[in-house]
């Protein structure tokens, strides 16, 4: 037996939770079977704690001689031989009565393992001798997880040990043990949050701090509530065997189209009647209803309840319950939901005859989405504004859950549930973790029908509290938009910069269309989707380290075409690599050209340096096409932890790679980023003497930290502020795109920091050089090539889900709230001006001429209120928070677009209310440092 199973007993691990079952069952004196004993880890606490006499029982020789050294009867048994072991264990007991049995950590390396548990039951027959199991969970969420980007590391032991034959999972393992007369009296499972498939440490979907690993623990938790557990420890008592199969049928269950949970807690008798005159209504009754009452309610729906039974016969099931928490009372209901999909009814709804039927439209296709309906009034004066007809606010707002059909199976397998820590959001809440995961299927038309309910056309209108509640908690996970955000962001930014006329047709049914929550919803896929939008790993994954060589933490990417006019720039860029105050790096320097005189320049360049840096250096050729093609060469010969690429003509600060090494030991696996600051720069000369002069002071044009949502519009990072973990190209199979020639960096940046997160430091570790002459491909490449590769970068941003990180709903909710305070503003401004030109004409002349001594100086006033309300607008602090503000109305399902400098109010108080709005925002506050740091730079070059 290999060394790596032996293991020392310590009361707090698996085995003291195998003694702690044994000491809670045991009734008896007499002999102890530890069967597949190894070293026997619970030997001497079964005899000193316990009182029993321990025999062990193994086919290992090395295990049973340290046993027989500590003073332990042992015996050699071959389980794959079972009469030969069961009468060998016979003898051994001697008619001494057994107390207990244990059987640990074998039975996942037998072929045999449900006839040995028919071995034990037999020696067990006629005592109640309990038995303890512990088996590794293959459902643990580390194997989980890894599965799904397809990798399935087997290693010597743990949970994938190279000599385990089966695998269990809770339902497999009772069906085992219960097929073979061992009933479940008692588990203490041994639990760990990291299982030794917790591996590669750089992984980032098993960090559960990066937006992907976040997403899919939380989705494993709820699914799976084992996914903690790694190893089964189940107590036993012998049984009655039942006649059950041990492996899983294919087909599918016989199970009615939609079930309907009722929530009757708080309805009279005359409600529950007429709700349930609804159904019986329904055209289509391939349905059945799940009622949840009062155990109070008594005799007074008594008639009600039994007329249901007699119309529902065998499709109705009443649950009572006195459980105030409405939450609590949904979730004890949902084992009797056995629908392929299920609608949940509350006191108020009514519904039309076609109810049913239209769900049942929706799911012809056999998708498996939620399904919606939309209400179509109960009279004229119930019509809705298109922005509020469906859940358009997940925090707030009126909302009839009636309108949705979940799919069985996210309650059934993924563990969708009702949140009682939200109050009475438990409903939409648990619409919209649905949707999340299966996205939605919707009518075009109005089919379902409310109630008018206090001037409130149906569904349920939430406290502050529970909206509260609900935005925390959507606020502390990660936020999964669907397929199609980043095209909504831009389609509202060209909004907001003046792109699409304000209050045109083609604007009002856009934001109609794009800022529903139901159709930002309807394009969000499984999650499994969001995974597959990844590529599988390359087949560079496995690139062989060389020989003797250790892993630097940064690997360098340069890349230069070797022209004769940048020498000079790269000679500069080495040179302040040399500098580098951590040397724990590689340099990988890509020419990408096919002329060897070039690439002999280079190789002469790089000889020049010092060989303690030289040595370092490896220079490779690229002869592809592709602005990327070159970094992508690279990273197939990385070695670091780390890549991170620096351009020939721009310039580090002495820690930039120590502040990335700081930032991974704080995050190990994310996206790193630092602050990079613009020079402009001028290239003076020509013929070889060519040479760089800086013509303005550092300007910080790009923001400290890294916002998700922002990027999703454009680039706000230069490339050499990122270093990436390498786990994203050799793990998840990343690479640059190659058919970009600008905007490489972009896209790649947004979908690692989807996978891994970024973590940021205000550090200034870098210059990024603009060129005001042509060296630049800013200058060199046409800025419609620049405009039609960011489009590009945003049509594949669209064709995928978007993660973002914990913290963004918040931000963006607030936003959102700011720009609709000042819309009604301008909105409430622009009718008194509508109503004052509509007054008769003789008040207008009555009022022209009380006006007309104080026209001239409310004009200056006017103009000079205008004039710094414009200042506002057209300020580069309210212009950086347009995309914060466009994503907020995106999930917020607001209408209207932004106050721009050409709808300025008429009014001078109009205009001071304004700008007194603007300075009071938080898009206002948090650019507070932008407008300082403008202050400094201003007085320090001189201008004013």
């Amino acid at each position: 037996m290999s060394i790596v199973y032996k293991h020392s007993y310590d009361p707090l691990s698996m085995y003291g939770n195998v003694v702690a079952l044994l000491r809670e069952h045991i009734s008896t004196t007499g002999v102890h079977l530890d069967i597949g004993c190894g070293y026997g880890a619970i030997a001497e606490p079964i005899r000193d704690e316990l009182g029993l006499v321990y025999l062990g029982f193994d086919l290992a020789e090395d295990g049973l001689q340290s046993l027989n050294g500590r003073g332990f009867d042992t015996h050699v048994i071959d389980l794959s031989e079972l009469p030969h072991a069961e009468a060998i264990i016979k003898r051994a007991i001697q008619h001494r009565p057994i107390a207990s049995i244990s059987f640990l950590d074998t039975m996942e390396h037998l072929t045999n393992g449900p006839d040995v548990l028919a071995m034990l039951r037999r020696l067990a027959d006629g005592s109640k001798a309990p038995l303890v199991i512990s088996v590794p969970n293959i459902t643990h969420k580390d194997v989980a997880i890894k599965l799904l980007l397809g990798r399935l590391d087997v290693t010597e032991a743990g949970i994938l040990d190279h000599t385990h034959f089966s695998l269990f999972s809770e339902g497999y393992l009772k069906r085992v043990t219960a097929s073979r007369g061992w009933s479940q009296v008692s588990a203490k499972d041994w639990l760990l949050e990291q299982s030794d498939q917790s591996f590669p440490s750089d992984l980032a979907a098993l960090d559960h701090r990066t937006p992907i690993g976040g997403k899919l623990r939380s989705l494993s938790m709820q699914a799976n509530r084992h996914a903690l557990v790694n190893q089964f420890v189940r107590a036993y008592l012998p049984g009655e065997a039942l006649p059950l199969d041990l492996y899983d049928d294919r087909s599918e269950p016989k199970r009615p189209f939609l079930s309907i949970l009722v929530d009757a807690y708080q309805m009279d008798a005359d409600e529950i009647a007429r709700i349930l005159h609804d159904m019986e209504s329904q055209t289509n009754q391939d349905f059945n209803v799940v009622l949840v009452i009062d155990s109070a309610l008594g005799a007074s729906a008594s008639h009600s309840l039994s007329h249901a039974r007699s119309i529902f016969d065998g499709r109705i099931t009443m649950l009572e319950s006195n459980e105030a928490v409405r939450a609590e009372r949904l979730n004890h209901a949902e084992t009797a939901i056995s629908g392929q999909f299920m609608a949940t009814l509350i006191a108020g709804d009514r519904l039309s005859e076609d109810w049913v039927a239209s769900f049942a439209a929706l799911a012809k296709d056999g998708r498996k989405a939620v399904l919606h309906v939309r209400r179509t009034p109960t009279s004229v004066h119930d019509s809705l504004p298109p922005r509020e007809a469906i859940l358009s606010v997940p925090t707030r707002g009126t909302v009839s859950v009636a309108e949705w059909a979940v799919p069985g199976s996210a309650i059934r397998d993924l563990g969708v549930g009702f949140d009682p820590n939200i109050g009475t959001a438990d409903l939409r809440d648990f619409v919209i973790q649905s949707a999340i995961l299966y996205g939605v299927g919707q009518t075009p038309e109005l089919e379902a029908s409310q109630v008018d309910n206090d001037s409130v056309v149906g569904g349920e209108k939430i406290d502050d509290d529970s909206s509260l509640a609900l935005l925390t908690k959507l606020n502390a996970n990660p936020l999964l938009l669907p397929s199609g955000s980043a095209e909504r962001v831009e389609r509202l930014s060209k909004v907001m910069d003046g792109l699409l006329p304000l209050g045109s047709a083609e604007m009002t049914e856009q934001l109609a269309d794009s800022l529903r929550i139901a159709d930002l919803v309807a394009a969000s896929p499984l999650l499994s989707r969001f995974i597959a939008s990844f590529p599988h790993r390359s087949g560079h994954e496995d690139q062989p380290a060389e020989d003797n060589v250790p892993q630097p933490f940064l690997s360098v990417i340069m890349r230069t075409q070797g022209a004769e006019a940048r020498i000079g720039t790269l000679r500069e860029a080495i040179l302040t690599l040399a500098g580098q105050s951590s040397q724990n790096f590689e340099v990988l320097l890509v020419v990408h050209s096919d002329d060897e005189d070039r690439f002999s320049s280079v190789r002469d360049l790089v000889a020049q340096f010092p060989v303690d840096l030289t040595q370092r250096v490896r220079i490779l050729k690229c002869d592809r096409l592709g602005r990327a093609s070159p970094l992508n060469l690279a990273i197939d010969h990385a070695r670091g932890q780390y890549v991170a690429v620096f351009d020939d003509d721009d310039l580090l600060f002495a820690h930039w790679v120590e502040t990335f090494e700081e930032l991974a030991q704080k995050a190990p696996g994310a996206m790193l980023r630092a602050v990079t600051a613009r020079q402009d720069f001028k290239m003076l000369g020509a013929g070889g003497s060519e040479r760089s002069r800086g013509e303005s002071w550092f300007q910080l044009a790009w923001h400290s930290e890294y916002d998700a949502v922002e990027h999703l519009r454009t680039n706000f990072t230069p490339f050499m502020s990122m270093a990436f973990p390498i786990a994203a190209f050799r793990e998840i199979g990343l690479r640059f795109d190659e058919s970009l020639s600008t905007a490489e960096d972009w896209q790649l940046s947004t979908r690692v920091a989807m996978l891994c997160g970024v973590h940021s430091a205000p550090d200034i570790t870098a210059v990024y050089r603009w060129w005001t002459n042509g060296h630049s491909s800013s200058l060199l490449v046409p800025r419609d090539e620049w405009e039609q590769n960011r489009q590009q970068v945003l049509a594949r941003l669209n064709r995928q889900p978007v993660l973002l990180p914990p913290g963004s709903t918040e931000k963006i909710v607030d936003l959102i709230d700011e720009v609709l305070a000042l819309r009604r503003r301008v909105n409430a401004y622009e009718r008194e001006q509508s109503d004052e030109r509509e007054l008769p004409a003789a008040v207008h002349h009555k009022a022209s001429s009380t006006r007309s001594g104080m026209a001239k100086v409310d004009r200056k006033k006017r103009d000079r209120a205008q004039r710094r309300l414009k200042e506002l607008l057209e300020s580069r602090s309210w212009r950086s928070t347009k995309p914060f503000r466009l994503t907020v109305n995106l999930l917020r399902g607001r209408t209207g677009s932004g106050l721009t400098a050409s709808d300025m109010p008429k009014s001078v108080e109009a205009n001071q209310r304004l700008i007194n709005e603007i300075h009071k925002s938080a898009s206002w506050r948090i650019t507070a440092p932008l407008r300082v740091i403008g202050i400094l730079t201003r007085r320090l070059t001189g201008r004013n």
